[in-house]
């Protein structure tokens, strides 16, 4: 399943932003003219790259997206899979911002037909160790006694994926994943 995250474009926003704006002309225009009217309005302003059709709730609704993550995976990726290459501008998100309510920020599934919607989410462990910490946890809980050794937790902040492995001796700095900075040269 395709997974996109953003903002849904909800027809009740879309409704309000044509008729505040006027832009539907027909006095006795349906509602569908007046959320295709909002819609188009919002995309053409603010330049928006991606719209995909994606199930919010039990209904399919247009989704604004942040993000696409393509594939077909049980679970949206994590925040340390994402390329922020591909996430979207912080100048069309500031446009975005001005022109319609952005709420409900999240991963949506899209309704894609060459992939399978899972209705619940399914979370896989990448090992076994996983599992069987999990079942540790469970008996901890129940109330029975701790006999083993208290395990060194190590907070890992993820710098160290982004190390090479075969500069050991390297005196450089470790690079971390982050957005572009401009050079003003």
């Amino acid at each position: 399943m395709t997974w996109v995250l953003g903002w849904p474009f909800y027809h009740d926003d879309a409704i309000k932003i044509a008729k505040k704006l006027n832009l539907v002309k027909d006095p006795n225009a349906e509602e569908v003219k007046y959320i295709d009217a909002g819609r188009s309005w919002v995309i053409d302003r603010a330049g928006i790259l991606q719209g995909f059709c994606c199930w919010v709730g039990t209904m399919p609704e247009l989704v604004i997206s942040a993000y696409v993550e393509f594939g077909d995976k049980p679970t949206p990726p994590t925040n340390a899979e994402l390329d922020r290459d591909y996430l979207m501008s912080k100048k069309q998100y500031r446009r975005l911002k001005r022109l319609m309510p952005l709420r409900d920020f999240a991963w949506y599934q899209h309704d894609d037909p060459s992939c399978t919607l899972y209705k619940t989410t399914k979370w896989v462990y990448d090992d076994e160790e996983e599992k069987g910490e999990e079942a540790k946890d469970e008996s901890k809980c129940e109330g029975a006694a701790d006999t083993e050794e208290e395990e060194e937790v190590v907070d890992d902040d993820g710098g160290s994926d982004w190390e090479d492995e075969d500069d050991e001796d390297c005196d450089c700095e470790t690079v971390r994943a982050s957005a572009r900075k401009r050079s003003y040269a």
